[in-house]
């Protein structure tokens, strides 16, 4: 819908299927802008003595994703939270290793015409405004997500159909 505010979200569920959602975070304010990386690897082996090679496709990585967004606790946007009770709702949402399932959850990114299985590759939280007492204030996150596609999807996708020994 055209001139709606929507926020990006992060809901994360149990399983890669996508099935079971057990938690949302929505930023307070939306990134100004992310990073989308889409990296080849090729093998770069070659001969002693020789000047090049003929770099044999590997594979494609996983692409990245990289948001920086606030937290603010000064009252700015119209829900006044605590920076680190945010901070907490994000890091249980994104980061947390469940009991039930032995990891971190399945996430999946919603912005715009934006939607990505992922999971959380890392985060960089910076603390940028304190109160007297030295609690903070503002922080700023930088989140890396990593896609992720279920092997079943992912052969689907790829449609590969030279004769390798796959097939046989």
């Amino acid at each position: 819908m055209e001139g709606h505010l929507k926020k990006l979200e992060i809901e994360s569920y149990r399983k890669i299927d996508f099935n079971e959602l057990v938690d949302k975070f929505t930023v307070m304010f939306n990134p100004t802008s992310y990073g989308q990386k889409y990296e080849v690897e090729y093998e770069e082996a070659s001969g002693k003595g020789t000047s090049g090679s003929a770099q044999k496709f590997s594979r494609i990585k996983p692409q990245e994703y990289t948001f920086e967004f606030t937290i603010d606790g000064t009252g700015v946007s119209s829900k006044k939270e605590e920076v680190e009770v945010v901070i907490k709702k994000f890091l249980k949402a994104t980061a947390e290793v469940r009991g039930d399932t032995h990891r971190p959850p399945f996430l999946k990114l919603r912005w715009g015409n934006l939607i990505v299985d992922c999971i959380l590759k890392s985060t960089n939280i910076s603390y940028t405004l304190f109160k007297p007492n030295g609690y903070p204030l503002r922080a700023k996150v930088s989140a890396t997500f990593s896609q992720i596609i279920e092997d079943k999807k992912r052969t689907a996708q790829e449609g590969y159909s030279s004769p390798t020994l796959t097939h046989y």
